[in-house]
């Protein structure tokens, strides 16, 4: 059967339509230029300083938190939890100030997991901080403790970046009493 003139008449203004809208032989125009971000990333995240500051904190009335020699204390945030330690050959990589006074502080580490899983529960189990929640697999954990109002987390996973190393972020907050309607 051959198909009506009028129809391939169609047929060829179709197909004419088509390949008249390509723009394969056109250069695409350039991407636009990258616009900086107004906000910090994250939670208004603050990149730990590296240089050492010039003058260390004013001391204070409760013990300095005890640290490997290779983390510098004064980088810790102030009110950082004096009886939380850090594990010994772990890096400062960053501290982020979250909403309600709370702080996340991310650390480095080339221990293996089960390591750093122990070396907290361990730890501040022995400080008095009583473990209410724990969570642990080959390559990551998840620990929570309370001591008095405070509250603190303790995650350690893979590093995203290199996956030979871990990250540990120490989340801690200060827990209000909910206030009365």
């Amino acid at each position: 059967m051959r198909t009506p003139p009028a129809l391939r008449l169609s047929h060829l203004l179709l197909l004419a339509m088509t390949l008249s809208s390509c723009t394969c032989g056109q250069e695409a125009p350039p991407p636009p230029a990258a616009v900086p971000p107004t906000r910090p990333p994250g939670f208004q995240a603050t990149t730990a300083p590296t240089a050492a500051p010039t003058a260390p904190p004013a001391a204070t009335a409760t013990a300095a938190p005890v640290v490997a020699p290779t983390i510098d204390a004064a980088a810790l945030p102030s009110d950082f939890p004096a009886d939380i330690s850090v594990m010994e050959g772990s890096k400062l990589e960053q501290v982020q100030k979250l909403g309600g006074g709370a702080h996340n502080v991310l650390f480095s580490t080339d221990a293996d997991p089960a390591q750093v899983f122990d070396f907290y529960k361990d730890d501040l189990k022995t400080k008095g901080h009583e473990v209410t929640q724990q969570y642990q697999t080959r390559e990551q954990s998840f620990l929570s403790f309370k001591k008095g109002n405070l509250v603190t987390n303790v995650v350690v996973a893979p590093d995203p970046k290199d996956p030979r190393k871990k990250v540990v972020a120490i989340m801690y907050y200060e827990e209000q009493p909910a206030e009365d309607f």
